[in-house]
C-alpha cells in the first residue's frame, strides 16, 4: 500500500485440451474475470504561473477504484510423430497477437529444440536449445532472440533449467 494506497483482487485461468492419436488441441484463457479493487489517494497537481511551481492538493483519501486485467487467449496444437514433436500456438492479448512454432527431436536421452515466433513488434524471432535427461533429472539450456527494448533492436537471452520428473 504505502502512501499511494493498496489493492486486492481475484482472477482465474481456465483451459482445456483434447488428445487424439498423438495430436493435441488446447485452449486457454488467462485472467478471465480478473479484477483489482483499489483504495487509493487521489491528488491534483496544478501548475501555478505566479510561483512557477506545481501545487499538489489531496482530493480524496481511500478512494475506491476497480481495474480490470485483460484476458489473454491461447490456442495451441501439437503433434507427436515418433521421437519428434511439432507444436504451434496463437496468443491473443488486448493489444497484440503473437505466433509461436517449434519442434523438438529426441535422440535417446538428448533433446534438440528449435522454433520461431512473431513478437509484439511484428518481428520474427528465433529460439533454440538442447536438453539431456538423467533418470528423473533433466538439464536444459536455450537461447532466444527478442526485441523488447526501447529501440526494438534484436537482443538475445540465455536460459537454463533443472527439471525433476
Amino acid at each position: 500500500g504505502g502512501d499511494g494506497g493498496s489493492g486486492s483482487g481475484f482472477g482465474s485461468d481456465v483451459g482445456a485440451v483434447v488428445y487424439w492419436r498423438n495430436f493435441e488441441l488446447g485452449l486457454g484463457l488467462n485472467d478471465l474475470g480478473s479484477r483489482i479493487r483499489w483504495k487509493t489517494t487521489v491528488r491534483q497537481h496544478v501548475y501555478d504561473d505566479s510561483t512557477n511551481q506545481f501545487v499538489t492538493s489531496t482530493v480524496e483519501e481511500n478512494a475506491r477504484y476497480t481495474s480490470r486485467i485483460p484476458v489473454t487467449t491461447t490456442v495451441n496444437v501439437a503433434k507427436r510423430i515418433g521421437r519428434t514433436t511439432l507444436a504451434a500456438d496463437v496468443v491473443e492479448g488486448e493489444f497484440n497477437t503473437t505466433l509461436h512454432a517449434g519442434a523438438e527431436f529426441w535422440f535417446g536421452k538428448l533433446a534438440l529444440r528449435g522454433g520461431t515466433y512473431r513478437d509484439q513488434n511484428q518481428l520474427w524471432q528465433a529460439a533454440g536449445g538442447a536438453g539431456v535427461r538423467f533418470g528423473r533429472i533433466g538439464l536444459d539450456a536455450a537461447v532466444a532472440t527478442n526485441s523488447r527494448n526501447i529501440q526494438r533492436e534484436r537482443g538475445a537471452e540465455l536460459s537454463a533449467s533443472l527439471s525433476l520428473y
